[in-house]
């Protein structure tokens, strides 16, 4: 995440909840991923 710049990552999944993996990096249903805010 470092070398990218990456401020959060997201690890799409099929599933139904949305949990925090660490804390820069959630689990996110494939359902919600139209609710990501990518530009601040």
């Amino acid at each position: 995440m470092d070398a990218l710049k990456l401020e959060h990552l997201w690890v799409v999944y099929p599933g139904e909840r949305e949990y925090p993996l660490t804390g820069r990096i959630t689990a996110l249903p494939l359902r919600k991923i139209h609710q990501l805010e990518l530009i601040p």
